[in-house]
């Protein structure tokens, strides 16, 4: 795994309020190869992610835009897993790899965006001003209407961009939409992602909360991460989230 570049945002640091969020979801693991990902087998994928891999290569590349085009006031994340290896194999550099963090613990899509933010407030001090979100397409009620809701971030400062796998095969197409579906069910349901169904996922993943709660002495990171959304599931947290001064 590789370890996050060293710490010399200056100009970041400089221009706290303006600084701006980029999260790159990641949904597999490059295993290295000759090929440089292109080879569907130096991957590490389920069954169903069957030829998607080069759109995990096009979400890379996607946060590698984003944070060109951010004019040094961008940090982006990539979240979840060892995607992150895949900077290895960039078609175009990285502008400032200082500007990049790798987040390596999210199991989900809620995670991606909850513990990139606490990745950046830890890094930085102070919450970002925007966030960017780069998954596919189809996700993109999920993580809006859902997680940033769930979260309390506000949709006006958020940018998604969204990158589906080829779905030209109505068959495919059709499993996907219905899967999509199913997921939007369940988080709908339990906003938190703790309860039977998505929180199994989790354990399958290698999610341990105690790990991550206890890992850090800040307070508040252990409240958030451990918050099971109280006796009705779908409760709000109940306390000021860091970047709820900010509105």
């Amino acid at each position: 795994m590789s370890s996050a570049p060293s710490l010399t945002m200056t100009s970041v640091r400089d221009g706290a309020n303006s600084a701006k969020l980029i999260i790159v979801c990641c949904h597999a693991i490059w295993l290295g190869g000759p090929t440089s990902g292109e080879d569907e087998q130096e991957w590490a994928i389920e069954p169903f992610q069957r030829g998607e891999t080069p759109t995990f290569v096009a979400h890379i590349e996607a946060g590698i835009r984003e944070l060109t085009v951010s004019n040094g006031s961008g940090i982006l994340v990539f979240s979840g897993l060892n995607l992150a290896e895949a900077l290895g194999f960039f078609s175009h550099p990285a502008p400032n790899p200082s500007s990049i963090l790798i987040e390596d613990s999210a199991t989900d899509s809620f995670q991606n965006i909850l513990l990139s933010l606490i990745r950046f407030i830890q890094a930085y001090g102070h919450p970002p001003s925007h966030i960017t979100i780069i998954s596919h397409a189809f996700k993109r009620q999920r993580n809006l209407d859902l997680h940033c809701r769930t979260l309390r971030w506000p949709l006006s400062r958020v940018s998604y961009v969204g990158i589906d796998p080829p779905l030209e095969d109505e068959g495919r197409r059709l499993e996907t939409e219905r899967g999509e579906a199913r997921a939007r069910e369940e988080w709908a349901a339990d906003w938190w992602g703790w309860g039977l169904t998505l929180g199994a996922k989790r354990l399958r993943r290698g999610w341990n909360w105690e790990r991550e709660a206890l890992s850090d002495v800040e307070e508040w990171k252990c409240r958030l991460i451990s918050w099971e959304g109280g006796e009705a599931v779908n409760e709000p947290y109940p306390k000021r989230l860091p970047w709820d001064e900010r509105e």
